[in-house]
């Protein structure tokens, strides 16, 4: 109908993939016969993504393991279904990390269906309409409009680019877009006036570390704020450890994106009124 027509979900769509094609490896593994089927629902508002197969099942006793470290429904009774047991694990992290949930229905001899479910985004009806600002009284610390700053977007992702685009530009950020890491140093080459790069870590070609590396060797000084929707404290580190200042986690929170923004800003003025 209408309504489903019009569902969005706006999420990680490297994470989502990630967890699909992790569920798809696991029903192939244990499925000898019959098939596997991948898909999805739409209901209530949310979507139901599924993993389907007609293989060993789950027996009930153990449903409630199989997401944990290091499980195996097997017990590694059959030498070929072992393994490291970290998929499923793995899988529910990062479904939860997207906001989502995961769950399972299987009968033993009859095969599993697992289920990752998320609430719909609402609707993009218009994605050129602009971002409300920030309310200032609300976080005195963010500047409510910002002169000669130039942001360079690293992100080819077209609806991630054009949320962070639109939250920036109601405050008067000029922006600058690369989609890959190479794209990101020509832009660097070709416009001196760089102020900020808020960087997609999980680009196509070169990604957001390898290009922050590169970067670094010739410029410790410009701010490069890593943005991905890896949320765990070892993925921040390696971020920062690359030659990031800052990390922004996906999805985007607009008075975070703000926050930093501004942070960085005010420090740049403050730079030149010291000179």
């Amino acid at each position: 109908d209408a309504e489903q027509d019009s569902m969005i979900l706006m999420t990680d769509v490297l994470r989502l993939r990630q967890v699909l094609v992790n569920l798809l490896n696991n029903a192939i593994k244990f499925t000898h016969k019959g098939y596997v089927e991948l898909g999805y629902k739409l209901k209530s508002g949310k979507i139901l993504f599924y993993v389907k197969d007609t293989g060993i099942g789950i027996p009930d006793d153990m449903k409630d393991n199989v997401f944990k470290r290091f499980m195996q429904v097997d017990h590694g009774l059959n030498r070929s279904y072992q393994g490291t047991g970290l998929g499923l694990t793995i899988s529910k992290n990062l479904v939860e990390l997207l906001g989502g949930t995961i769950s399972v229905e299987s009968v033993v001899g009859k095969g599993s269906t697992f289920y990752c479910e998320f609430e719909k985004s609402k609707e993009l009806k218009n994605t050129e309409k602009k971002v409300k600002p920030v309310k200032i009284n609300k976080l005195n610390s963010v500047v409510k409009k910002f002169e000669s700053f130039n942001v360079l977007i690293a992100e080819d992702n077209d609806i991630n680019y054009r949320l962070i685009h639109d939250i920036l530009e109601v405050v008067g950020i000029t922006i600058i877009r690369a989609v890959n890491g190479i794209e990101v140093l020509d832009k660097l080459r070709a416009v001196k006036s760089i102020d900020m790069i808020i960087m997609d870590m999980n680009m196509p070609e070169v990604n957001g570390f390898e290009a922050t590396q590169i970067i670094r060797q010739t410029n410790s000084d410009l701010p490069i704020i890593a943005c991905t929707a890896y949320a765990l404290d070892i993925e921040k580190e390696r971020c920062l450890e690359v030659g990031c200042n800052d990390y922004i986690p996906k999805p985007i929170d607009q008075e975070h994106l703000l926050m930093v923004c501004s942070n960085y800003y005010l420090g740049r003025i403050n730079k030149e009124n010291s000179k």
